[in-house]
């Protein structure tokens, strides 16, 4: 099930080759309502959308998504924002020092190998 897809860069192409990774929000994305259903036992590459003309069960797994979907989000609780400056910012003091801080280095002084030798 795919209830959007990237645009993929340049056009025609099966990735986003133009900015080197795919995003998903925004102009980045095709919104699909319905959403596109596939059959992986049959099209793992997920290169034939179904539709009611080619699956006889199309609107009963429509639908069938649609109750999970709506289960699914009644589950779901807010959290705090992970890519806030507090949470990418560097943290030396988090880093491993071997000397005395602010001049931190390690060196391996006794290197055993567990593998033949």
């Amino acid at each position: 099930v795919h209830f959007f897809t990237p645009n993929f860069s340049p056009a025609g192409a099966v990735g986003c080759y133009d900015i080197n990774i795919c995003m998903c929000h925004g102009d980045y994305v095709t919104y699909h309502s319905p959403p596109l259903l596939f059959d992986l036992s049959r099209d793992p590459s997920e290169s034939r959308p179904l539709s009611p003309e080619t699956e006889p069960r199309f609107a009963e797994a429509l639908e069938r998504v649609r109750r999970a979907v709506t289960e699914h989000r009644r589950t779901l609780t807010p959290v705090e924002k992970q890519l806030t400056w507090a949470n990418i910012l560097w943290k030396p003091w988090l880093q491993p020092c071997c000397g005395t801080f602010p001049f931190c280095s390690c060196e391996e002084t006794n290197r055993t190998s567990a593998g033949p030798q």
